[in-house]
């Protein structure tokens, strides 16, 4: 759709959410109606498959673990569903849309303090 103007996932989450209701749950990520944020940015970037491994290759940021002190605070719930095994910023995206059901704003809001932090070291493009 604007995949060739979209530089930031907060910006590809904003733009997908336009005349769409939020979803939740696996068959989200692929929905054209109800998508998760992560789906809001599947469409606002044109991705049709491998969703997670392309997002991962255009904002290479989503494979960092989650860490308090340089991604800031987020919900007691979502920091006991983190393992070794998901504690990516990607898992965490999929975490505050599907368990602690935060708005598409409030995730992007979330995206974009990260994303400041990798444009001051001038990892994100």
């Amino acid at each position: 759709m604007f995949m060739n103007t979209i530089t930031k996932l907060s910006e590809a989450i904003r733009v997908g959410s336009i005349g769409v209701k939020q979803g939740f749950g696996s068959r989200s990520l692929y929905s054209d109606t109800s998508p998760c944020v992560l789906g809001m940015a599947r469409i606002a970037l044109g991705i049709e498959s491998n969703v997670y491994e392309t997002l991962k290759e255009k904002f290479p940021y989503l494979r960092d673990d989650y860490v308090k002190e340089r991604h800031g605070s987020l919900p007691e719930d979502i920091i006991d569903n983190l393992t070794p095994s998901s504690s990516s910023l990607l898992s965490v995206c999929w975490l505050l849309n599907d368990a602690a059901k935060q708005t598409p704003d409030q995730i992007a809001d979330w995206v974009e303090s990260i994303e400041k932090d990798f444009v001051e070291k001038d990892l994100l493009s």
